[in-house]
């Protein structure tokens, strides 16, 4: 990821031979996603089952933003009942949720006062109602990322980007270097993870954003790759796709795409930059405009509904 979004570390992954994470549930929502803009929304309650997405809609008058989850069983719209800390109108990104890979579990930050500094990581799983909390003893970074179904990963507060911490629910976090974190996911490593917040790498054209950049995960040594026409990093699906926010270069229009490209592994020869190769026959949109850009996604759930269409 780029921009002023995110942690700031770039997570080199496990071993090659690892499984993708495998969906928790079959999907029953069409793509592209169509946000129901204006819509009045049920609440989902604490149970909802897995979420194929996470949108954070601002409140009129300010406040906490309201979190908007899509069912993947049913592709069911509701609100969520998540007590999120309050919005912050300069860096609105800095509030923000994160959901596991199958969709089962979903992070979010917690203030428990208007006048605490300290933010409290907290999950929910989605299937059982049960929310977990911890005491780390030490501060955290806003913003996490699931590095498996399990396992939450975050940076800790005032430390360098190689002090890390790793968390499994229901056991006591623990301390890691982020470089030797095990992700469970592709081979594509990121500048700084998650890029939840608004796109934030648009260039000076309106219509226009600027070059994402990506790296292989499986060496420190290649530069990063250009991938051209993403304005964030939203999540990695497999081995091959990228999910992100994409601008229309004839009206401006914002909408989430899934960009799958194909290189070799290194993507880039030692001190040459490269340009990953995607285009139009390799793009598919997953998310209509007109939906609030703040989005997280289950990324494996996606990369179903990809396979089969939009519905099983």
């Amino acid at each position: 990821m780029v921009g002023t979004v995110g942690t700031g570390v770039g997570l080199r992954l496990g071993d090659r031979d690892r499984p993708d994470p495998a969906p928790a549930t079959t999907v029953a929502f069409t793509l592209p996603i169509q946000y129901p803009a204006g819509a009045a929304l049920p609440e989902l309650g604490d149970s909802p089952g897995p979420l194929a997405a996470v949108w954070l809609v601002p409140r009129e008058g300010g406040g906490s933003p309201e979190a908007v989850g899509l069912v993947a069983r049913t592709g069911k719209f509701g609100k969520l009942p998540i007590p999120l800390s309050h919005d912050d109108p300069e860096a609105p990104q800095n509030v923000r949720v994160a959901l596991s890979p199958d969709g089962r579990r979903i992070a979010y930050t917690f203030q428990p006062g208007a006048q605490d500094v300290v933010l409290q990581p907290v999950v929910r799983d989605l299937v059982s109602g049960q929310t977990y909390t911890s005491a780390f003893g030490f501060g955290t970074r806003v913003g996490a990322l699931w590095v498996d179904n399990t396992h939450l990963f975050g940076l800790v507060a005032g430390g360098s980007d190689g002090d890390g911490w790793l968390w499994e629910p229901g056991k006591a976090p623990t301390r890691v270097n982020p470089y030797r974190v095990p992700y469970t996911g592709s081979d594509v490593a990121v500048a700084s993870w998650p890029a939840l917040g608004p796109p934030t790498n648009y260039s000076d054209d309106p219509k226009a954003c600027s070059t994402l950049n990506v790296y292989d995960a499986t060496t420190l040594d290649s530069p990063p790759a250009d991938v051209p026409g993403l304005c964030n990093l939203l999540g990695v699906i497999g081995s091959d796709t990228l999910l992100g926010h994409r601008k229309d270069p004839t009206n401006g229009e914002v909408t989430v795409v899934a960009e799958e490209f194909h290189a070799a592994t290194p993507f880039c020869r030692p001190m040459m930059r490269c340009e990953l190769p995607v285009d139009d026959a390799h793009r598919r949109l997953v998310v209509a405009s007109g939906a609030p850009e703040r989005v997280t996604f289950a990324s494996a759930l996606i990369g179903q509904a990809l396979r089969t269409g939009g519905r099983s």
